[in-house]
């Protein structure tokens, strides 16, 4: 049986791989979709970067949920790479 995985160019080898991939295309398409719906004119009016402690407060809420982010993608990959080992002997 065939694996999406065993396909060389599937970009799946690790999560490292793939994200090192997918990254610039998501940070792309979100800027470009930010500048075109995102309310512009309220930026000044919100409470998010009003004084430098917000700003900081805000970057690290930011920062603290990317890297949740990211490492629950590589414990999901490492599981799932455990398990299949064990299966696959």
């Amino acid at each position: 049986m065939s694996s999406i995985t065993h396909l060389p160019l599937a970009g799946l080898k690790d999560p490292i791989t793939l994200m090192s991939h997918v990254t610039p295309v998501m940070a792309i398409a979100t800027m470009v979709l930010s500048l075109l719906l995102d309310p512009w004119s309220d930026f000044r009016k919100n409470t998010y970067f009003d004084n430098p402690w917000h700003v900081m407060r805000s970057f690290l809420l930011m920062l603290i949920g990317g890297s949740l982010a990211f490492f629950m993608v590589m414990i999901v990959y490492l599981i799932t790479k455990r398990t299949c080992q064990k299966y696959h002997r």
